[in-house]
Order: C-alpha cells, then structure tokens, then sequence
C-alpha cells in the first residue's frame, strides 16, 4: 500500500509545494484543503483527515516565579509523551479584533430588562453600542491563539481530543482555558489562511458547504 506513495515521493520536484498566487494550487489543497465544515466545528480535509479548532488561553508569562516556569515545562514535556502521532496539533496565533459577543450581548439583556423607555436611557444604550461595535471590536486588536487538531480519521481525531480534554481538566498550567469552536466561529480564523490579500476568498469548499 505504500510503495505507490513512496514511487510518487522520489522525485525531487515531487517534494516542493509551490504556493505562489500564479502557482497551481492543486497540489497545496491536496495537503491543506477543506472539503467542508460541519455546523459543530468538525472540519473534513481533502486528505480524508478530520479536525477541531480550539481557542485556548495558556500560562506563559514574562512574570513567572522559577518554580512555576519548571512546572509547566514539566507539564508540557508530560503532555506530548502523552499525544499520538496520529493527531497533529498546531498552534496558530493571530492578531484580530478584540471579541465584543458577550458584553454586546449583555447590552441587548439590559436593553430587553428596560421597563421605562426613555429616550435619554435608549440614547445611551445606543451610544455604549457603538463604542463597542465601532471602537472596542473594529479599532482595537488583540493576540488570539488557536490550536487546530487534525486526525488522520474519526478516531485519531478522537483521541487527540480526549488527550486534550483531559489536559485542561486536570491542569492549568499547559493550557487554561480551550473552547471548541463551531463552523460559524472557525471559518473567520480559517479565512487568514486561506483568504488573498486582496480579499478575495479563493475557492474553498469549506465557505461555501
């Protein structure tokens, strides 16, 4: 099963990935392609594999004590003896708008909570609206990081996952804090990646399924 991949393997040029805007992109989504996104986050590459995407929240600092730094050296080196080859993890940071989703959300609860419609009190409710809209989520960013798991099937995926699960139950020092992110949350992070500089999304199957 594996000599036709290793014939395919040996000639140099069959090593190089070219991902120039000019270059043929098929080989490059052969590696990294999306076929679709689920509606809970399940992303199903071209390769067969299956993924997740994360935002996670860790523990390093410039700030940390010394024995608080050997510990989450220690946890860290405990946590990839412990991750199957089967499942890759790959950290992706970026730098995005700050996210407004709860206290935009929050402002609606108090706006519905009104029991006098005042129009000064609807004035400034509108008013802290826009600044969180125009100002605090459009203007002002902030570093994220996100950790994409993609196993080679179901399986593996599922592996890596509970590894991971079990990794923020038990401690905070590797990761302390990770969110599964559905398709509607996933595909702005994906879209760093796969969106040229001109804004125009290429053709991917995962913003359109």
């Amino acid at each position: 099963m594996r000599v036709p991949a290793f014939l395919a393997y040996l000639p140099p040029k069959a090593r190089h990935v070219f991902t120039r805007r000019s270059s043929n992109p098929t080989d490059f989504y052969s590696i990294v392609g999306i076929d679709g996104i689920d509606e809970d986050g399940l992303i199903r590459f071209s390769d067969g594999g299956e993924g997740r995407v994360y935002l996670v929240v860790g523990s390093a600092s410039y700030l940390l004590f010394d024995e608080d730094r050997v510990g989450i050296l220690d946890r860290v080196d405990s946590f990839w003896r412990k991750v199957e080859t089967a499942c890759e993890h790959s950290f992706i940071t970026t730098k995005e708008p700050q996210r407004i989703y709860h206290q935009v959300a929050n402002l609606e609860r108090r706006n519905q909570a009104l029991q006098v419609r005042d129009p000064d009190l609807i004035e400034l409710q509108n008013e802290q609206y826009d600044i969180l809209t125009q100002h605090v989520g459009g203007k002002f960013t902030s570093i994220h990081q996100y950790l994409l798991l993609k196993g080679k099937n179901a399986d593996a995926l599922r592996k890596g996952h509970q590894v991971l699960q079990a990794e923020v139950g038990g401690s905070t020092l590797m990761i302390r804090e990770a969110a599964m992110l559905d398709r509607e949350e996933a595909l702005p992070m994906l879209r760093v990646f796969y969106q040229g500089i001109d804004d125009e999304l290429l053709d991917l199957k995962a913003s359109l399924n």
